[in-house]
């Protein structure tokens, strides 16, 4: 599943949704403790909305929230513990995959250098504000 973010701007980042995930459980080790999402527009109001960053439903990531998300991931990329932090929550990802009974093979296993090409340019999209998950 492939993770598309966008703003008013009109910039882009597209991610995977395990790299998605990976950067969500990875704040939130660092201090992030999600608000939730605002509603989609187009989610009928009959239906409840749980505040997920996860799915990709059009669903809005308030100014205030996208800013100190980025905040919190620009402390975790300067810490000296990255590296143990994020091979910490790629294994603890995998296993609840793995657990829900989807097989993870060797090739498709996370490691923490794959992130480093993305970092940057996650933390530069995530400080511009708002934005929307789909």
């Amino acid at each position: 599943m492939s993770i598309h973010l966008h703003n008013a701007a009109g910039n882009t980042f597209d991610l995977s949704g395990g790299h998605w995930a990976v950067y969500l459980t990875l704040a939130q080790a660092y201090g992030w403790k999600p608000r939730g999402t605002e509603r989609p527009p187009a989610l009928p109001a009959s239906q409840p909305w749980s505040g997920q960053y996860a799915s990709r439903d059009g669903q809005i990531v308030g100014d205030a929230e996208a800013k100190l998300l980025a905040q919190i991931l620009h402390a975790a990329a300067l810490s000296d513990k990255l590296g143990t932090a994020l091979t910490d929550v790629i294994n603890n990802i995998e296993e609840q995959i793995v657990r829900a009974g989807t097989p993870i093979g060797d090739a498709m296993r996370m490691q923490p250098q794959d992130f480093k090409t993305e970092f940057s340019p996650l933390l530069k999209f995530l400080y511009q504000g708002r934005f929307i998950i789909d």
